[in-house]
C-alpha cells in the first residue's frame, strides 16, 4: 500500500469506528456483561492507535504539504482529546456534548485534510 493513502484510510477507519460505536450506543440497552466492561478500554486503545498511525503517516509527508499536515495533526489530537473527555466524564447522567462535537468535528476535518495528500501527484 502506498504510504500517501495511510492518513486517509486511518481517518476513514477512525470515523467508521466512532460512528459504529455511536449507533451501537443508541440501539443497545445497558448491560453488565463482560463485554460491556472490556469494550471501553478496547475502544480507547483502538482510537489511540489509529490516530497515532494517521499522525505518523501524515508527518512523513509534511515537506510536500505542511499546512495540510498541521491541520490533520491538530484534528487528530482533538479527536484524542474528545475521546479522553468521554473517559474522564463517564457518570451515567453526564451529557458530554462538547466531547461529542470535538470528536465529530476533528474526525471530519481529519478526513477532509487527508484528501489533498491522497490526490496530489508524487514529486519527481
Amino acid at each position: 500500500m502506498n504510504s500517501k493513502f495511510t492518513p486517509l484510510i486511518a481517518s476513514i477507519a477512525l470515523l467508521a469506528l466512532l460512528l459504529g460505536t455511536f449507533v451501537y450506543a443508541l440501539i443497545s440497552k445497558p448491560s453488565t456483561s463482560i463485554t460491556s466492561q472490556w469494550f471501553p478500554a478496547i475502544f480507547y486503545v483502538a482510537v489511540l492507535l489509529i490516530a497515532a498511525l494517521s499522525i505518523a503517516a501524515m508527518r512523513r509527508h509534511r515537506q510536500r504539504s505542511r499546512p495540510v499536515a498541521i491541520i490533520h495533526t491538530i484534528s487528530m489530537l482533538s479527536v484524542i482529546l474528545g475521546v479522553t473527555s468521554f473517559y474522564i466524564f463517564n457518570a451515567p447522567t453526564t451529557i458530554n456534548i462538547f466531547g461529542f462535537l470535538t470528536v465529530a468535528g476533528g474526525s471530519i476535518i481529519a478526513c477532509l485534510s487527508a484528501i489533498p495528500l491522497t490526490v496530489s501527484p508524487e514529486p519527481q
